[in-house]
């Protein structure tokens, strides 16, 4: 994926994640019909569903990106099929791939991560 267009998403979804978050906190404090809660919940699963669709395409190790596209598509998945399971297997997706991936990065990649921060 040509990196100015990943790094434009990336900021997209960084922005529609910070709305959602604090709509998300304003259920605590507004009253909110039970079908508008649903709607911010299936709106928080697909943004992370598709930020793993959009991470899938930056990695290198094909295991490891196969592992994170199944997630993306997955989370998405799993907010229109009704299924008893869907909610701890969609935590897992959302957990998996994270642990994953810090398990095998290269050291020289996080250590390139934390020199760019």
């Amino acid at each position: 994926m040509n990196k100015k267009l990943s790094s434009r998403l990336i900021a997209l979804l960084a922005v529609f994640a910070l709305l959602l978050l604090l709509v998300k906190i304003s259920t605590y404090f507004v009253s909110y019909s039970a079908s508008t809660v649903e709607w911010i919940n299936i709106g928080m699963f697909c943004l992370i569903g598709i930020g793993y669709l959009i991470y899938a395409f930056t990695l290198d190790k094909p295991g490891i990106q196969i592992l994170v596209f199944a997630c993306g598509c997955f989370l998405i998945a799993m907010n229109f099929i009704q299924w008893e399971y869907g909610s701890p297997v969609g935590i897992a997706c959302i957990l998996i791939p994270a642990y994953f991936i810090k398990r095998f990065s290269k050291k020289e990649d996080l250590e390139r991560l934390d020199a760019s921060n």
